[in-house]
């Protein structure tokens, strides 16, 4: 019993150390990549300014399908601009990703796997926590892999689909992650202000549904 004790707060400790970690990558990344998001938001309100003053002024009823087959400029990718042009940094730049990336993913995967092997951890905490994890793994893939894909390959292009699609996944997942944090810390104020009602107030069906609504809110919003 004490083995199985210890070996589950290891594998908690070590899936907490990666939350950590991720959140550092998370603000890392947040701060390198403002030139880039920067040119990204140029780069579209440029294309935004060329397309308006392509198209002939009709009054307010006027729309992209008046334009003329001589002026139709479609966006179909966008240049990124990347942290470093130096060809020395690259090997680095990569292997801190990756390694990063990689500490990530396994934190994350031992907490749900701790998770769902150990009964004693099937309490509405944890299942928020194990969702958490999950979100975490989506939440990262969305943009570091195709960051290392590009740092590996020397292209800094990315398709206008691709550049939507991913930013329709990171919204998602970002507003999913702020959502079950909320919910975690209102099964929290839960546990401490209503200890001998906890269990019946945060039931599993309970529990089930907010994940549910989380899911539902977090996409709505990522399509709007």
């Amino acid at each position: 019993m004490c083995n199985v004790r210890l070996e589950r707060n290891v594998f908690v400790s070590i899936g907490v150390l990666s939350l950590t970690l991720r959140l550092m990558l998370d603000s890392f990344l947040l701060f390198c990549l403002r030139p880039e998001l920067q040119s990204l938001t140029l780069t579209i309100q440029g294309a935004i300014q060329t397309l308006q003053g392509a198209l002939p002024f009709r009054g307010p009823t006027s729309h992209l399908h008046h334009m003329g087959r001589g002026n139709d400029t479609p966006i179909s990718e966008f240049l990124l601009l990347g942290f470093s042009e130096g060809p020395e940094l690259q090997p680095l730049i990569f292997g801190l990703f990756l390694s990063m990336y990689l500490i990530t993913m396994f934190g994350n995967l031992l907490i749900i796997l701790a998770v769902s092997s150990d009964s004693h951890l099937h309490t509405p905490m944890y299942f928020f926590l194990s969702n958490l994890s999950l979100v975490d793994i989506c939440f990262t893939s969305t943009t570091v892999p195709k960051m290392l894909v590009n740092i590996q390959t020397q292209s800094k292009i990315i398709t206008y689909k691709g550049c939507i699609t991913q930013m329709n996944f990171f919204i998602l997942f970002a507003m999913l992650d702020d959502i079950l944090l909320t919910i975690m810390a209102y099964d929290r104020f839960v546990a401490i202000g209503h200890p001998l009602h906890y269990m019946v107030i945060m039931n599993p069906r309970l529990c089930g549904l907010l994940v549910l609504v989380s899911w539902i809110m977090s996409a709505l919003n990522s399509l709007l």
